[in-house]
């Protein structure tokens, strides 16, 4: 089973951000969408994820918030047995 068909893109909001990583050249299957992030229930955010928590450029993030309506921030550690770790929360912007 693919990372995306565990966590699929579920609302148009992430079908356009997951058209535009794969765009980016990011692979379709590794793309991951996690609706309720623990401890991020009540803030509206939600949880984007690439393979085994791999990094997306911040060109491609920009590239992204620059075509549909999200804030994307990212969160990075170190993990002494895999390295750097990354994992990007994101909300739809307020509509005007």
């Amino acid at each position: 089973m693919t990372y995306a068909a565990t966590y699929p893109a579920i609302t148009p909001i992430e079908y356009k951000m997951k058209l535009l990583l794969v765009m980016q050249g990011y692979k379709k299957d590794d793309i991951q969408f996690i609706a309720n992030p623990t401890g991020f229930e009540a803030t509206g955010l939600k949880m984007l994820r690439v393979g085994h928590w791999d990094w997306i450029k911040d060109e491609d993030i920009s590239y992204v918030e620059e075509h549909c309506p999200v804030e994307i921030e990212d969160v990075r550690w170190y993990d002494e047995d895999c390295g750097w770790q990354s994992v990007y929360y994101f909300k739809q912007k307020e509509a005007l």
